[in-house]
């Protein structure tokens, strides 16, 4: 049996991903896409491939997973890799300022959102209307709605990291001293 590395486990998700994206926007370019569109089309053309599966298969291993995972799979790899989303700056309680893998997708709509509640992980934001990152333009219009240094921050100590209940770092008066001297 073949060990896939971590990183290739997530290409494998990147690369499925970006096809099924681009195949959608080829039949419609410019219409905005939904993740459940892009999850539901992925799981189709797995279920070409793993038939008896229903398509619901980590395509690592081969393995069938449920619908539940294989959805949240593959709204986490995207997210992660869009600067719209709080996941593409946060990775394991850390801070990534550029971010935490390639900047591939695009949602205006989640990013407005979240800079209008400061990047707090407190407040539940939802976009609809993704696509991927093509040209120039769009880097720009990123670029000015990119949150900044001090606002992310500040949204990592209201993150909760680890164990189920536990205490935002900035309820943990000795990290908060820490994580503000660092970041001055």
């Amino acid at each position: 049996m073949v060990t896939v590395s971590y990183n290739k486990r997530i290409n494998v998700w990147i690369e499925l991903i970006k096809s099924m994206v681009s195949i959608r926007e080829q039949r419609n370019p410019g219409q905005l896409w939904q993740l459940r569109d892009i999850t539901e089309d992925l799981r189709q053309l797995l279920a070409v491939y793993y038939p008896g599966t229903d398509g619901y298969v980590n395509p690592n291993n081969g393995k069938t997973i449920s619908s539940k995972t294989f959805s949240g799979n593959v709204r986490t790899t995207i997210e992660e890799h869009s600067s719209s989303s709080r996941q593409h700056y946060f990775k394991y309680g850390q801070l990534s300022e550029y971010g935490c893998a390639p900047n591939l997708f695009y949602n205006e709509q989640l990013m407005q959102r979240n800079n209008d509640c400061a990047w707090s992980p407190s407040t539940a934001v939802r976009g609809n209307g993704w696509r991927m990152i093509k040209d120039s333009r769009d880097y720009s219009r990123i670029e000015q709605l990119r949150p900044d240094v001090s606002t992310l921050r500040i949204a990592l100590l209201e993150r909760k990291v680890g164990a189920r209940g536990r205490q935002p770092l900035s309820k943990q008066s000795a990290n908060v001293s820490f994580i503000l001297s660092v970041s001055a």
